[in-house]
């Protein structure tokens, strides 16, 4: 039996009050609703593919086993869903919709989801129906969820009650019993004399035994006795006359009396009749073999108020049922489908229908027309919502859910009543199947948030899908009430007539397939269309890199750098539309059609595996070096936000803002600068991703003010490996649209760490040096990390570049290519860079005394990092080792061939704190000690206090001297 399903899983949904934070008291509409910022910065050949910069570099998605298309199904029971993570990879999830009583997955819905049958655990038949069953009813009929449901009446729990089969339908009935105390009734039928009184015991009109007494002698017969020598009979005297005598024994109906033809005690042929009906519901009954007086049974209606028609209706919200009871008797029985916030569904038949929004409980499609609406019921439905998550929508509102029956470009156009003056909004959200889920995080499919009561939202839906349009009064309070209409009108998409119509990817004018764009409108394999009507191309060889392309040169032509099939050949570069390939691209020179060339082939660092500069970068010299540059303006159009101060802390409400991601596409750690200029007094800040306005104290990093109003901001801060971060361009001011910007984004040249994009660091800007201050190698110059030198290296002399020259170009030497593969100590300092944060190794830190401090317990709370030196001189040396910090940090020496953080009192040789004390934030230290010839010691830079969760940046200075004789 397979039993309709009328509602989905009744899911509870918590509401989220969505408010902004800051000083929102209502007195500004918090309006974040033209929020348009594109948060990648992937663009290419125009085309917006939403890709931050992370995406450039690695693949956030390597290694994980994705599924090959978001949507949803089901397995059986089993409900799977292949939806993004947060970094855009397909997973794949599974929920076993019959771990819920009653629960399946139901893949008949417009969007297969986990349902629960209403129709769970009762006892059910497969169609409606009335039987008896002995003495039982069995009736079979539809609930209020059109669950058809068997329910057994037992009549004999009635006084003399049956189960009567015999009428139009089976009933319980009572039968009347119309010999039930009778005063003359008697026990047998027949006839005896009593002296002379003739006494007999007959049936009467009803069939029942009546006793009656007739004195034989009377005036009329005075010789008369009661003879009861053979049948008892009065005697003599008796003469058969009179109106009454009748010819033929029998009983007939005339109407409803009951004429009886039989002998009287005189042997007589004597007619009497009956009137059946003095008995409820007598009648004179000819179906037997005689006629008779017959009761009906018991009208059980007798006292029922019934309705008319047998059927089952809506009347707005309430399903009432007309159906006969046990008795057969029509009760109208009328269910208030709100009690459990569903809606009565006409649907023939009609029921009580679980909706996913109780407060949008009127569902309407494109023949509805206009909906007039009454706003005063205050339902509450959105707090805020996801079309306007920063401001506060009270009561007052009304809303409706619109489901249309095939995919339409449909308008909502609400006109309030006359002389409303406060502020309404209207909005167009996307619902749910699943019971009870409207809530504050209902995704936005348009609005209206404009100042004023009326509005008009135009958006594209799919037939069948949900949509909750939501008329709502903006403010704190409960809002005031109004009337308004709301006018539904719909545009059905046509294919073939030359308009891009809803989700119409193409329209070129007819209906035919295999010309670019098919007869459902659609775009084909191979093909770009565009334009009204649509033309339609061939994908490659039209000279502009559309998806899937590596180039395009509006050629057939093979080995010129693009391929027949549009892909780059192998050893080609290729940049432009149409495409320019030219072979060498990454060498680090600008070759025709190159407009950066950093060195490498590697995408997102700002110069593409193409050498074509990447979106958002600016990129100069040769090699390139690409700087990520953003502008934009702090205007009215944009959204606003409570931003935080500079130490990420506070609240100031009403900003406007703009927003840039970009990500640390290394695999090391990487220092960067941002900075921007600004037409008037602005304000940068850093956030972790995700960014969220709603709470801007949740990921801040850093923030800077201008201070004196114009000339720019700075940040400085550490990126981890692969982390992606959101760049926040606002204002100082409340409101204060301070106009254009420009923001770049740069790795920091000079401080000794070889960043993406460089390609040396000395850890200075200093020309000459063989490094310059963009980081490039100058010319004549070899460079390591560690430093550069000239082509002298080998000639036993360390010269400007070099840390070492050992004669050679051996490698494990100590000195490879004229640089320490271990730093060494020597004529030429040392300066290591570096940065204490969250992610860096930690250990118990001991104090300067190199034991372990009796009133900070042993535990691995202090991050660390680690420099290692050595000796190489071949004499004994002085060290100095000084450390500058941004923060309250401790210096350590340690022997290297002993350093384990596990046990951080073994191989300490010395610590440091940067007394004296009170300490208050960054300072130096120095640490001075002899160093043995050939010793190899680590530097060990950590934290003063538990772990910090701000960056701490530090600097450390080591310098030699021989010691004194």
């Amino acid at each position: 039996m397979k039993t309709k399903l009328w509602m989905r899983a009744l899911a509870l949904a918590a509401a989220t009050l969505v408010v902004a934070c800051g000083d929102d008291s209502g007195g500004g509409d918090g309006d974040m609703g033209d929020i348009d910022v594109d948060m990648g910065v992937g663009d290419m050949g125009g085309a917006d593919t939403g890709v931050d910069m992370g995406d450039m570099g690695s693949d956030p998605c390597e290694g994980i086993m994705q599924c090959a298309a978001a949507g949803t199904s089901c397995d059986g029971d089993t409900l799977t869903t292949c939806a993004p993570n947060p970094d855009g990879c397909l997973i794949e999830t599974t929920e076993d919709c019959a771990a819920v009583d009653g629960g399946f997955c139901d893949d008949e819905a417009a969007t297969p989801a986990c349902d629960v049958d209403p129709c769970f655990g009762l006892d059910l038949c497969d169609a409606e129906s009335r039987a008896c069953d002995g003495d039982s009813l069995v009736i079979c009929a539809m609930d209020a969820n059109g669950c058809i449901v068997e329910e057994t009446t037992d009549c004999a729990a009635t006084d003399d009650g049956v189960c009567d089969a015999e009428g139009e339908m089976p009933v319980c009935a009572t039968p009347v019993d119309p010999c039930a105390g009778l005063p003359d009734s008697c026990p047998t039928e027949g006839v005896s004399c009593d002296g002379d009184v003739y006494v007999s015991c007959l049936p009467d009109a009803f069939g029942c035994l009546r006793e009656a007494r007739t004195p034989c002698m009377d005036f009329d017969n005075p010789d008369a006795f009661c003879d009861d020598s053979t049948t008892p009979i009065c005697a003599d005297g008796a003469e058969c006359t009179g109106d009454d005598i009748c010819t033929t024994e029998g009983t007939s109906c005339d109407g409803p009396d009951l004429v009886t033809c039989a002998f009287d005690p005189f042997g007589c042929l004597r007619e009497t009749r009956t009137t059946c009906t003095t008995v409820m519901f007598g009648v004179c009954d000819e179906s037997g073999a005689a006629a008779t007086c017959a009761a009906l049974p018991l009208d059980p209606c007798r006292d029922v108020v019934e309705c008319t028609d047998a059927g089952r209706t809506c009347d707005a919200d309430s399903l009432n049922v007309c159906a006969p009871d046990a008795s057969g008797c029509l009760i109208e029985a009328i269910t208030d489908c709100t009690a459990t916030d569903a809606i009565c569904a006409p649907e023939d038949p009609a029921s009580c229908e679980l909706v996913p929004c109780a407060a949008a409980r009127t569902v309407v499609d494109c023949a509805a027309g206009t909906l007039s609406l009454d706003t005063s019921m205050g339902t509450d439905f959105f707090s805020g919502n996801a079309c306007d998550g920063s401001s506060s929508y009270a009561p007052s509102e009304s809303a409706f859910t619109f489901i249309p029956t095939e995919d339409v470009r449909v308008t909502f156009a609400a006109t309030a009543a006359p002389g409303t003056t406060d502020e309404f909004d209207l909005f167009v959200l996307e619902g749910s199947d699943t019971p009870n889920t409207c809530d504050d995080t209902s995704p936005c499919l348009g609005f209206d948030n404009e100042e004023g009561a009326d509005g008009e939202v135009t958006v594209d839906l799919r037939a069948g899908s949900r949509s909750y349009v939501l008329y709502d009064a903006l403010g704190m309070a409960a809002g005031p009430a109004t009337t308004v209409d709301i006018a539904i009108s719909c545009v059905v998409p046509e294919c073939g007539n030359g308009v891009l119509e809803a989700f119409e990817a193409c329209d070129d004018d007819n209906v035919i397939d295999m010309d670019g764009c098919s007869s459902s409108c659609e775009i084909e394999m191979g093909f770009e269309c565009g334009g009204e009507p649509s033309t339609c191309d061939p994908l490659c060889q039209n000279g502009l890199l559309d998806p899937g392309e590596g180039c395009d040169d509006d050629n057939d032509i093979a080995m010129d750098g693009c391929s027949p099939t549009c892909e780059i050949e192998a050893g080609f570069g290729c940049s432009g539309e149409p495409s320019v390939c030219e072979p060498l691209c990454g060498n680090g020179m600008l070759d025709m059609g190159e407009t950066c060339d950093d060195g490498n082939t590697a995408a997102g660092d700002g110069c593409s595996a193409v050498c074509a500069t990447e979106t958002n970068y600016v990129c100069t010299g040769a090699p390139s070096r690409c700087i990520l540059t953003f502008t934009g303006s702090i205007d009215a159009t944009d959204p606003t936000w409570s931003r935080p101060g500079a130490s990420c802390t506070g609240s100031n409400p009403d900003r406007y803002y703009d927003t840039f991601t970009f990500t640390n596409t290394a695999a090391v750690d990487v220092d960067y600068l941002v900075t921007a200029s600004w037409a008037d007094d602005g304000y940068l800040f850093v956030y972790d991703s995700p960014f969220d306005p709603v709470m801007p104290l949740t990921n801040c990093v850093i923030g800077d003010d201008d201070f004196d109003g114009t000339l720019g901001s700075q940040l400085e801060f550490t990126a981890a490996p692969g982390a992606t971060y959101v760049i926040v361009a606002t204002a100082f001011d409340d409101l204060d649209a301070i106009g254009a910007y420009t923001i770049e984004v740069e790795a920091t040249c000079g401080n000794g760490a070889l960043d993406p994009g460089e390609f040396c660091d000395d850890g200075n800007q200093v020309a000459g040096d063989g490094c310059t201050a963009a980081c490039t190698v100058e010319a004549g110059f070899v460079c390591r990390t560690t430093g550069c030198s000239m082509p002298s290296c080998g000639n036993m002399s360390v010269e400007v570049g070099e840390s070492c020259d050992d004669g050679n170009m051996t490698t494990g030497d100590g000195c490879n290519l004229c640089a320490d593969e271990i730093p060494a100590v020597g004529a030429m300092a040392l300066t290591f860079t570096g940065s204490l944060e969250m992610g860096d190794a930690e250990f118990d830190r001991p104090g300067q005394s190199c034991t372990l401090s009796t009133f900070d317990p042993p535990a691995a709370d202090h991050y660390f990092d680690e420099h290692y030196i050595t000796n190489s001189t071949g004499a004994a040396v002085e060290i100095d080792v000084v450390a500058t910090w941004s923060d309250d940090g401790y210096l350590f020496i340690y022997d290297a061939a002993t350093f384990d953080p596990a046990d951080p009192e073994t191989g300490c040789l010395a610590g440091n704190d940067d007394a004296p004390v009170p300490v208050s934030t960054g300072g130096s230290e120095i640490l001075d000690f002899e160093m043995p010839a050939g010793a190899e010691y680590v530097i060990v830079a950590t934290t003063f206090d538990e772990p910090r969760v701000s960056i701490m940046s530090y600097t450390i200075n080591v310098t030699s001297a021989m010691p004194a004789p």
